[in-house]
């Protein structure tokens, strides 16, 4: 054994990780057969890249990709018209498809020690804030009233995830 992989081995020793994503960091696909949709899609792309530009293989893979993301982008703008009704469920739907769902809980913080980073937050805060001057507040003129509510469009929502900055995946169909 030679004596730079004995100390590597002494220092860091090798062993096997597995790692598997949790099902809640996965991003909410559309239904249908889109993992195969997908692998045809790879492997159309390998083929042409290794092929000459104008090739046949090339037309073939950039005409599934475009028609792979139409209906992508169908689905997620069916599925944005059908929970229009339901706030909620929509922008579980749209944290989904950003990648912002839920992280599981875990057991290596025990809820006293959650307990005391918080007590501990907010003994902070107070401190900090313990000498500001109190906060003011105006109420509106009489007769005042605010009328420009609306429903929103699908283009509405469309336009408020293109302005997001963490939007993460340049591929989705919204962008």
């Amino acid at each position: 054994m030679p004596k730079t992989t004995a100390i590597q081995d002494r220092l860091v020793p090798a062993r096997t990780v597995t790692y598997v994503l949790p099902t809640t960091f996965r991003p909410l696909v559309w239904p249908g057969v889109h993992r195969l949709a997908k692998r045809r899609i790879r492997q159309l792309e390998r083929v042409a890249r290794s092929a000459d530009v104008n090739s046949s293989a090339v037309a073939e893979w950039t005409a599934e990709r475009r028609a792979y993301r139409a209906k992508h982008e169908a689905f997620w703008t069916s599925k944005v018209e059908s929970e229009r009704s339901s706030p909620r469920q929509l922008w579980r739907s749209i944290d989904a498809l950003m990648g912002r769902c839920r992280v599981p809980s875990s057991e290596v913080i025990g809820t006293a020690a959650f307990n005391r980073y918080f007590d501990a937050k907010v003994a902070d805060v107070r401190m900090l804030t313990d000498s500001a001057p109190p906060p003011s507040f105006f109420s509106a003129p009489s007769g005042c009233t605010f009328v420009n509510f609306r429903s929103l469009t699908v283009d509405d929502v469309t336009a408020a995830i293109q302005l997001m900055r963490d939007k993460q995946c340049a591929s989705d169909p919204i962008c």
